[in-house]
């Protein structure tokens, strides 16, 4: 019973139960969704607010912007006006507002055209007028040009017949015949041979004359020409002044008391002016292809290369018989042009780089060789002589192949101040070191039999004469020595003897021959810092030559191929690389900082600055 009991008290609990639940779910649902409808509303109300507050502060910024550029214009206008009342003149008041006016009118005409079609058309008709008045200007010239030449020449036929008619009127004609017949025009004979020159030195004049068959010629009857302008040997002059005479010759005034000497003046390369460095390179060129002189030429270059082992290297024959071959071939290219002397390389400035002076450019000498690929056949491929524009009297290319440095300056200047009784010493230096030495330093066709056939050949060699002449113009012993009254006939060269050609400025056929520098013997040049570094060395003792630090330059001992071409005798060549070892530097330079110096192979402005000469 009881039992039965609690389960309908728990039915009648759990469905009390599940009513309130049902009831309490209704009404949070009806709580939700009035909440829903509230909210959709407010946010409504809320989007439409702030679309209002911005649609009024886009309204406002308008406002502003407008206000803002209205102002702007306001004071853009008002400072244009103030600036325009500053200008100063009426002219420039009117100029500007042309300008303004035709920008506005410019703006003005853009806005109206409407199309490109338009554009192109008002294009077209602006250049159809153009066109026009510019086919109408040329016209009206051409027509006006026309009407002045048929005038002019209207008016000259017109004068012409005038003219004519009045000269037939007044007999004209006839008198002018009559004259003709009366009067007959001579004719002049041969002129005569030109007379003597009125001097034998210092400027003259010859004469030559004609006469006429008649009484009456026209022309000259007398011509005159200068002569004998070499200056006179004897005139007075004042010592050291120099002056520029015929022919090529320089001359220079000696004393006491001053007379003049006349001379050949050969030239360092590097000094030449460029007009005298063309002639030379013309010269040569002509004397070696043109068939006026090329027989000439090739025999004297024969002359060297059949003889390179038949003595003429040997002490008794080298340096006069070089003198005289030098001649020779000064003589030749004299004969091309007669203001041409044979210039010098003293290759001793350029002792460490010598294949970087100027005589090596394409506008000179032309440069290095080019090799093929076994290193030999090194021909020129630039300048006058390359192998394209000219050839050697073997019909082949001129070769230069560069190897090692060369003696410096302190080598030279050394060598030069030898005493006179160490003559042999001062010849076996000068054959070895300085001749032997830099023809291989060169290399190419100068280090070969042939070595005549270069053209830096002559020039190479007049440095080692010009080394002798300045040794030899220490004194007149120094002149006069070993060579002086030697009988002994130089090797094919037509009869001349050495003693000929020991004294430079009493050569044979009157010729004097000088060397430009400044060391003493040579004709004094500007004073650049080679030239003054030149006479500080040639002023030094020995003792400060030996002192000076320098470069060391490639010895003979390295040089086999040099003794082996020059056929040099075991013994002999032991001398020369004794000897060529004293004028090596025992101590070397380290600090060669200018260009100079590293061209140099020593402190140049050393010596040119800091060096204390006694007298």
């Amino acid at each position: 019973m009881n039992r039965w009991l609690w389960i309908a008290c728990l039915v009648v609990v759990s469905i009390a139960f599940i009513a309130d639940e049902s009831e309490a779910y209704a009404r949070r649902r009806s709580y939700t969704s009035r909440r829903r409808s509230v909210s959709s509303y407010t946010a409504r109300r809320r989007t439409a607010y702030v679309a209002r507050r911005r649609s009024a502060y886009a309204a406002r910024r308008r406002y502003i912007s407008s206000r803002r550029r209205s102002y702007l214009r306001r004071r853009a206008v008002l400072r244009r006006r103030s600036y325009l009342r500053r200008r100063t003149t009426p002219v420039l008041r009117r100029r500007s507002y042309l300008r303004r006016r035709a920008v506005l009118r410019r703006r003005s005409y853009l806005r109206r055209r409407t199309t490109p079609v338009l554009r192109r058309r008002s294009y077209l008709r602006r250049r159809a007028v153009l066109r026009r008045r510019s086919y109408l200007r040329r016209r009206t010239v051409l027509r006006r040009r026309s009407y002045l030449r048929r005038r002019s020449y209207l008016r000259r036929r017109s004068y012409l017949r005038r003219r004519t008619v009045v000269r037939r009127r007044t007999g004209y004609w006839r008198r002018l015949v009559a004259r003709r017949r009366s009067t007959t025009i001579g004719v002049f004979s041969a002129w005569s041979t030109w007379s003597a020159c009125s001097k034998s030195c210092g400027g003259g004049t010859q004469k030559r004359t004609r006469t006429c068959s008649t009484s009456k010629c026209s022309g000259l009857y007398t011509v005159s020409r200068p002569c004998s302008t070499v200056l006179c040997q004897g005139e007075q002059c004042v010592v050291g002044t120099q002056r520029k005479s015929t022919n090529g010759l320089q001359c220079i005034c000696r004393g006491p008391p001053g007379k003049w000497f006349c001379c050949r003046l050969r030239k360092e390369f590097h000094s030449l002016t460029t007009t005298e460095r063309d002639a030379f390179i013309r010269a040569f060129k002509i004397a070696s292809t043109n068939t006026t002189y090329k027989a000439k030429y090739r025999a004297l270059i024969e002359t060297h290369r059949k003889n390179f082992n038949r003595g003429i290297h040997n002490k008794k024959q080298f340096l006069p018989w070089h003198r005289w071959y030098l001649l020779q071939m000064e003589n030749l290219l004299r004969t091309v042009d007669s203001s041409v002397t044979l210039p010098y390389f003293d290759w001793s400035v350029h002792s460490r780089q010598p294949r970087n002076a100027n005589l090596w450019r394409a506008d000179n000498l032309g440069g290095d060789g080019v090799c093929d690929q076994d290193g030999e056949n090194c021909c020129v491929t630039t300048g006058p002589f390359s192998k394209s524009n000219w050839k050697t009297s073997e019909d082949k290319c001129l070769e230069r192949k560069f190897e090692g440095t060369v003696p410096n300056m302190v080598a030279v200047q050394i060598a030069v101040d030898l005493p006179l009784s160490r003559f042999q010493t001062f010849e076996l230096t000068l054959r070895g070191t300085l001749h032997d030495g830099p023809h291989c330093a060169i290399g190419g066709t100068m280090c070969t039999g042939s070595a005549s056939d270069a053209p830096e050949f002559f020039l190479h060699h007049a440095f080692v004469d010009s080394i002798w002449w300045r040794f030899q113009s220490r004194s007149l012993s120094h002149r006069r020595q070993d060579f002086y009254g030697s009988n002994t006939q130089l090797i094919d060269a037509s009869g001349a003897t050495a003693h000929q050609y020991h004294n430079q400025e009493a050569l044979p056929g009157n010729v004097a021959v000088c060397y430009e520098g400044t060391a003493r013997g040579l004709i004094p040049v500007d004073n650049n810092v080679i030239s003054i570094a030149q006479r500080r060395l040639s002023l030094m003792k020995p003792a400060q030559l030996f002192g000076i630090p320098r470069s060391k330059y490639t010895s003979l001992s390295k040089r086999k191929n040099a003794l082996k071409l020059f056929h040099v005798p075991k013994s002999t060549a032991d001398k020369m690389k004794k000897l060529d070892g004293l004028l090596q530097s025992s101590s070397s330079a380290t600090t060669l900082t200018t260009p100079l110096d590293k061209m140099t192979g020593f402190n140049l402005n050393g010596v040119v600055q800091n060096t204390t000469i006694s007298g």
